[in-house]
């Protein structure tokens, strides 16, 4: 419903009431009569972002741990040259008036026994906002029924009592509130269940010769678009005027490059909107013209455990959205716009009876499954669709802005010279992750089985004892098993894979597999890469190469002498399908079902989701980085549909799903205004006061708590190599600390004293740094739990001209503090320091030292190397890591895509602290005997005696972003 907005433009001041109002009026220059301006604080100087709609727009992000100078000013405009403006139209002058509209809502009383009525131009009062619920306190009540979440836990126990005692919250309030009643309000009343009338009975009896019609949800009208960026607070955020990013090298001479991170960054978006601007105007409107990205994901998801029952969901994302906050589950992003009807059980039974008695077999059934995605995307993409598409809407921004919006789609529209298969993202989740690296995974333990079976046992050992890291889980005792693990548990086994396959297998396979290992995870880690430039996809173009080389060599050449067999596993599994392919099916008659033992596998590239590796680096161009269009996303949001479901009664799910998101959403939309109106809504993220500032480098805790007394440490432990002039060598720290000009190797350090000779001990210290991808972030360094490597930053190196890397890499041994002062002055300063192994294989006085927490980049993580076993002779120190001391240790680059971006050279938030060099991927050569022998393998007449890596995944399964 479109309310009636008044808009009110103040030009002068005067002394009376309105001055107040004028206060909301913004002008770049103080006109006459306009009362003097208070000089603005630091943060009010920042100019702002003027946008072609007239709204005034903020960066978001943060960049660079050398902070930006000021986060989101205007980017400083070069000046044209006369040769720029050659031939060139009027410019558009760099500066303009900015007028701020005071934008209200007209509100009525109703007449008093005077006849007088009071009109005023205010926001809705509360009572309005909160209707259908009586006060206050009832939809406190409502709310943290509907979205504190389904499970009563300590927390919710603690929501609950914040809330019963807050001062506006009356008790009395809620007796007697009929709260079913509100629910029914709140909803569209979708009916649960239908009453039996003639007319119903009649239509059971044509059922038994007609399959029966299912319901379809949906919800996706243009007004519903409308409606989100006219009252969603995460519609401020939306980019409506698409650009293009660049990127200055400033280690490579202002290298210039394109920049490819969000959806409306990439090229689609961009020549969309360029075209838009371009294109003739609606009859009579001249407002401002922008494009609405809609991002579309459909999956079935199974809502219990141990039930049978799904739901097929579509989801809907604006691509105008930052792909941060899109893909943040807690963001609440996600628009359920459709509940497609699934195949019920009794399908089989239908199709039996209505053909002549022979089963249904599985190409029928992915049939009808076809036909019901395609008629739901008819309902879905109706007339009022078409037409809005064709010659877009007008929308009330929520910044008081009108705006009209633009939509792109398919042929559905038919406009048949639009390629509908650019719609259609990449996803490496499922290609990637489920398809072509689970397939190799498998085929690799195949491999140990055949060759050694006791190969398997220690595989297991070894990813048991690799630490977690902020990238990486714990692993489970049985890896090899493969047993109840998902999608990111693939992710975390190829990112550890190299040290725990290393030297099972003899040479030459052992260095074809690591090859092989090396590279897909390289490969893996540029496609998931949330930002990318020209040179990083240049490497992701090189990586596809070498992939497609090294799988083909795997395939036909080293998998050639192994007799590998089905796993105990696959062997269980094989049998379970079949003895279900015997009861509902007997059209396919398969020999080989009554053989007994296992069954012969190879390994081979006859899959689809192979081939698609070559399409990423085009995707990435065309409509931006894979983590904006992954399927994880969808994935994450099927926990809100499986939360629901605890809700309902279990019949007629989806219905009640469907009113269940809407009282949902009306209770959002109730929170935002309540929030506007200065209500203190529960449940809202409050900011911890304890919280690192993005400016702090390192965070330690001000306890002295676990004092340590260096006299007595000396004393127990006096032939211990780790504290060898341990006092002296932490006085020349502190004093290189607190007096950084002087030379550290000054006698200087003498005058430093200890405050009664203590340091105190700490548990943890974390670390603040900007991302590859500018965003801000932290690493929690913890000695005890094994996050003990940390990246310490060199300056020495920087100017290297070997382009080698401005940092190294250390040990941490403890976190501590002390608090210290320099004779003659008599101030204490407390001094935060690293006790540090600064490398493995030296001599014991070379081996430790003392680093400041300002000069840690961040944390690395650091595996074993198992192949080459224990160190032989540890050194017994105290200082020495628990467990087993390894002869020599890998640092895991693969871990966390920051650090990978690191090690190549290719982060842009990294500034500096990178390598001069970007590192290159090696394409090994290939002979044409194996080449041939692989495409001889694909196009084979023997394509189908192998399935084990067929993949049958369903059409319920698409994320399409799509530009609208």
């Amino acid at each position: 419903m479109k309310h009636l907005l008044r808009m009110w433009l103040f030009i002068e001041a005067t002394k009376n009431a309105t001055r107040e109002l004028l206060r909301r009026t913004i002008f770049e220059e103080p006109f006459a009569g306009a009362p003097p301006a208070e000089p603005p604080s630091p943060t009010e100087e920042l100019p702002v972002i003027v946008t072609r709609a007239g709204r005034r727009t903020r960066r978001t992000w943060r960049v660079e741990d050398v902070l930006p100078d000021v986060p989101g000013a205007e980017p400083e405009l070069e000046t044209p040259t006369d040769a720029d403006n050659t031939g060139a139209g009027p410019t558009r002058s760099t500066t303009r008036r900015i007028v701020r509209l005071l934008v209200t809502d007209p509100m009525r009383t109703a007449l008093d026994k005077f006849a007088l009525r009071r009109s005023t131009n205010s926001r809705r009062g509360i009572k309005d906002i909160i209707a259908p619920y009586p006060n206050l306190s009832s939809w406190l009540f409502g709310h943290h029924y509907w979205l504190s979440g389904q499970k009563k836990t300590q927390d919710d126990r603690e929501a609950l009592q914040k809330i019963i005692s807050r001062t506006d919250f009356i008790p009395s309030d809620i007796a007697g509130v009929n709260f079913k009643n509100i629910d029914a309000k709140l909803s569209i009343n979708v009916p649960l269940t239908e009453k039996s009338t003639q007319s119903s009975r009649r239509a059971q009896v044509n059922d038994a010769r007609r399959f029966a019609r299912h319901e379809f949800h949906e919800s996706v009208p243009p007004s519903s678009l409308a409606k989100t960026l006219t009252t969603d607070p995460a519609a401020r955020d939306f980019v409506f005027d698409p650009f293009h990013l660049e990127f200055h090298d400033p280690l490579q001479d202002g290298k210039v490059e394109r920049v490819y991170g969000e959806l409306y960054n990439s090229d689609t978006f961009v020549n969309e909107d360029i075209r838009l601007q371009n294109s003739p105007r609606e009859p009579g409107c001249d407002l401002p013209r922008a494009i609405m990205g809609l991002e579309l994901w459909s999956d079935a998801t199974q809502l219990a455990h141990f039930a049978h029952q799904k739901t097929w969901l579509a989801y809907m994302y604006f691509g105008n959205q930052s792909k941060y906050e899109r893909a943040r589950p807690t963001s609440k992003a996600a628009h359920h716009v459709a509940y497609f009807p699934v195949l019920p059980d009794n399908i089989h039974d239908f199709i039996k009876k209505n053909n002549g008695g022979k089963p249904t077999s599985s190409k029928v059934l992915t049939h009808c499954r076809h036909e019901l995605f395609q008629g739901g995307l008819e309902l879905l993409f109706d007339d009022e669709f078409v037409h809005t598409y064709k010659h877009g809407m007008v929308v009330d921004c929520i910044d008081g802005n009108a705006l009209s919006e633009r939509l792109k789609f398919n042929d559905i529209l038919d406009d048949h010279s639009f390629d509908f298969h650019k719609i259609f993202a990449v996803d490496p989740l499922h290609e990637f992750e489920l398809g072509v690296w689970k397939n190799v995974l498998v085929h690799l333990t195949r491999i140990l089985y055949a060759h050694n079976p006791a190969l398997i046992h220690e595989l297991d050992r070894r990813f048991r004892q690799i630490p977690a890291f902020s990238g990486v889980r714990a692993f489970s005792d049985n890896v090899s098993g493969l047993s109840r693990i998902a999608a990111r548990d693939y992710e975390d086994i190829l990112q550890c894979m190299m040290p725990c396959f290393e030297g099972l297998l003899e040479e030459p396979h052992n260095d074809s597999v690591m090859s092989l290992l090396y590279t897909m995870a390289t490969w893996h880690a540029l496609a998931k890469m949330r930002m990318h430039t020209d040179s990083s996809l240049q490497l992701l173009d090189d990586a596809t190469t070498a992939i497609g080389v090294h799988l083909r060599h795997f395939a036909i050449v080293t998998c050639a002498p192994f007799q590998t067999k089905e796993t105990e596993r696959e062997y269980l599994a094989r049998k379970r399908d079949e003895a279900r392919q015997s009861v509902t099916s007997t059209e396919r008659s398969d020999s080989r079902s009554t053989e007994p033992g296992r069954r012969v596998r190879r390994f081979h590239l006859r899959t689809i989701k192979t081939h698609f590796l070559g399409d990423y680096v085009a995707s990435i161009k065309y409509m931006g980085t894979t983590d904006s269009t992954s399927t994880q996303i969808g994935e994450q949001e099927h926990r809100r549909v499986k939360a629901r479901y605890a809700r309902t009664n279990k019949r007629n799910v989806d219905a009640q799903l469907v009113d269940i998101d809407i009282r949902e959403s009306r209770m959002l939309a109730m929170s935002y205004e309540l929030e506007e109106a200065g209500v203190d809504v529960p449940g809202r993220p409050a900011r911890a006061q304890n919280e690192l500032k993005p400016e702090d480098r390192y965070h330690i805790g001000v306890s002295q708590r676990n004092p340590i007394n260096l006299d007595e440490l000396c004393k127990q432990h006096g032939d211990d190599p780790a504290l060898g002039h341990f006092v002296e060598n932490l006085k020349r720290h502190v004093y290189g600390c607190l007096s950084p000009q002087q030379p550290s190797e000054d006698d200087g350090w003498r005058s430093i004293a200890l405050q009664n000779d203590r340091i105190y001990r700490h548990e943890t210290i974390r670390i603040n740094f900007t991302t590859y991808d500018l965003q801000r972030d932290a690493d929690i360094i913890h000695p005890n739990a094994d996050k003990h490597g940390i990246i310490v930053y060199t300056p020495q190196a920087e100017g290297d001209a070997t382009g080698r890397a401005p940092w190294t890499y250390a040990w941490v041994i403890g976190v501590y503090h002390t608090q210290a002062f320099c004779f003659p002055s008599p101030d204490t300063h407390r001094v935060d320091f690293l006790w540090e192994r600064v490398q493995f294989q030296s001599s014991p006085g070379d081996m430790y030292g003392f680093v400041n927490p300002e000069h840690v980049i961040w944390g690395f993580h650091l595996v074993p190397a198992f192949h080459y076993g224990p160190q032989p002779s540890p050194i017994q120190s105290i200082a020495s890591p628990t467990g087993t001391e390894w002869a020599y240790y890998y640092m895991n680059h693969f871990a966390d895509r920051d650090l990978f971006a690191r090690a190549l050279g290719i982060g842009v938030g990294h500034g500096k602290l990178r390598p001069r060099q970007i590192e290159g991927i090696h394409i090994p050569p290939e002979s044409s005997q194996t080449r041939d022998a692989a495409i001889a393998e694909v196009v084979g007449d023997d394509a189908a005696s192998d399935e084990e890596n067929i993949d049958e995944e369903g059409i319920d399964e698409a994320f399409i972003p799509i530009s609208l």
